[in-house]
């Protein structure tokens, strides 16, 4: 079986940004928002990981 994809989002701007590209793409909002934020990129990448981590292990996909 596939797995349907868990929706997350980490966005890069602001949220109102974020708002109007979900709007207008007739997009659904994410269930999750990983509230990474800014910093050096390495930093956002590991804090993305152990965000993502947590959503997975949460919600247990196949």
């Amino acid at each position: 079986m596939i797995p349907l994809p868990v929706p997350a989002r980490e966005p890069q701007h602001n949220d109102e940004m974020s708002a109007v590209f979900f709007r207008e793409l007739g997009i659904p909002e994410p269930d999750y928002n990983l509230g990474v934020g800014s910093g050096p990129h390495g930093w956002q990448t590991g804090q993305m990981l152990m965000r993502i981590e947590e959503v997975l292990l949460a919600q247990k996909p196949d």
